[in-house]
């Protein structure tokens, strides 16, 4: 079976605004809610004054509100707080939600942000390194209630992690990016699951490819692994009126419709109305993904759930 998540963007509502997308995304049968790890906007999605809300806060009230959809993070930061600091938040969020937690973690790439928040940013071999110390912390900490390390940037000694993680073995980890070279074989030597943000097809097959192989490298089952994509989700009632819509879009980009929908392939967008958009779905899934988390870019949020759920989700279950 095809798992479906919703992001639910901390930038400009209200935390009204975030209660009630979580609410209707838990109502409407999505199997998780997702933040991202940013105190301000990324470049793509707006302003930096915008308002942010903090993620693991945020996490920690939508624990409360909701009853069955999971709490993930895609995804944490591991610069932005001591591992051993991660783990303690995750265990502690993964009682208070009744064992509903996912945590996603990557090595960090929003430059501005460790800047304006005064966290240093080495450079990508640096927070490589320190990401894989992390993860050893992370799962040792999960694993063991009283745990040490030592490494070449991170140091714990004997801390404790009670209370313990409801879900066992851990809470799933996931780990997040697209490095061939270092980031997939961190994934098949630590995590549960892996993300790929909007990624079209072909380079999705690619990167299935090479973690399979960094699998077989580590003597690792492939089929252990959970894949995911985290893809733009853009639906209309009907394929017609989708056709209609990217017409307009064109026109106002100045280009043709083929070279309007071939831009959104080439992003990894999900789009059409039901029918089309299935049908991309299938051929990820086909491909090994067993996992969406949609991000909904447009304002209307609500119509967006609704029309997924409602007409593409039934498909998969």
């Amino acid at each position: 079976m095809v798992g479906f998540g919703y992001r639910v963007e901390q930038y400009n509502p209200s935390y009204e605004q975030l209660e009630k997308t979580a609410l209707l995304a838990e109502r409407l049968g999505f199997d998780g809610i997702w933040l991202n790890d940013h105190f301000v906007p990324d470049p793509i999605s707006g302003r930096y004054e915008a308002p942010t809300f903090e993620c693991w806060t945020v996490a920690g009230a939508l624990a409360r509100a909701t009853e069955r959809v999971r709490i993930g993070f895609m995804t944490l930061c591991n610069g932005y707080r001591y591992p051993s600091i991660t783990a303690k938040m995750a265990t502690s969020l993964d009682v208070i939600s009744g064992g509903r937690v996912d945590i996603g973690m990557g090595a960090g790439w929003h430059e501005d942000e460790f800047r304006m928040y005064g966290i240093p940013y080495p450079s990508g071999k640096v927070r490589l390194d320190q990401l894989q110390e992390g993860l050893e912390i992370l799962l040792g900490m999960f694993a063991n209630e009283q745990f040490s390390f030592t490494g070449e940037h991170y140091h714990v000694d004997g801390a404790w992690n009670n209370p313990r993680p409801i879900q066992q073995p851990r809470p799933p980890v996931w780990v997040g990016g697209a490095g061939e070279k270092r980031t997939l074989r961190l994934v098949a030597q630590y995590a549960d699951w892996h993300n790929l943000v909007i990624t079209p097809l072909a380079t999705f097959k690619r990167k299935m490819e090479i973690l399979d192989q960094h699998c077989d490298e580590l003597e690792r089952d492939p089929s252990t692994l959970g894949r995911s994509l985290n893809p733009s989700l853009l639906m209309r009632d009907t394929d017609e009126e989708f056709d209609r819509y990217a017409a307009e879009r064109a026109q106002q980009r100045g280009i043709s419709v083929d070279d309007y929908l071939t831009m959104l392939a080439e992003q990894g967008t999900i789009f059409g109305g039901p029918e089309r958009a299935t049908r991309m779905l299938r051929e990820f899934a086909d491909a090994g993904c067993e996992y969406f988390e949609f991000i909904v870019r447009e304002r209307d949020q609500e119509q967006a759930m609704h029309r997924f759920a409602e007409t593409v989700m039934p498909k998969f279950r």
